[in-house]
């Protein structure tokens, strides 16, 4: 079902906070945006980053509108966030990526990054089939955050 683009993410590239939960409006604002190096007046700081914190744009490349399928996949060793992304979006992440080599693009639920990679080489990132976010640890926290996009986008939980 999924032509997987994997995002590995290390360990020590991010970091979550243990038990968060989804805080805000019932659907969380969910989706794909560029992570800077330092704040600017058109970022705004995030849960997430190597120093446990995250400057990402406040405007994002997709939104959680844009998301298609979202769940949750791995073993008891890796978290995976299997993400399939509406035409439109997979089209604006690939055009958003392409040619912008170290490029730093976060997947972001709420306030919590999930994932964040660093964009290599001339080509953008295809995910018109689908994409994979590895969190290369056991992350029981991004249940309940995938649970409530899924609910907002009108996919059932699965249990």
């Amino acid at each position: 079902m999924f032509r997987l683009v994997r995002v590995l993410v290390a360990g020590v590239a991010w970091a979550c906070v243990a038990g968060a939960a989804v805080a805000g409006p019932a659907c969380p604002n969910a989706g794909f945006t560029v992570a800077e190096l330092t704040p600017t007046p058109a970022t705004h700081e995030i849960h997430g980053g190597p120093r446990g914190r995250l400057d990402v744009r406040r405007e994002q490349i997709t939104t959680t509108a844009d998301i298609a399928e979202i769940k949750l996949g791995g073993d008891a060793y890796d978290t995976q966030v299997l993400l399939r992304l509406k035409p439109e979006a997979a089209r604006r992440l690939h055009d958003a990526t392409t040619n912008r080599a170290g490029m730093r693009v976060a997947f972001v639920v709420d306030d919590l990054a999930l994932g964040l990679v660093t964009w290599q080489g001339p080509y953008g990132m295809d995910a018109d089939l689908g994409l994979q976010l590895s969190a290369g640890r056991p992350a029981p926290e991004f249940q309940p955050l995938i649970e409530a996009v899924q609910r907002c986008i009108g996919q059932e939980p699965a249990r």
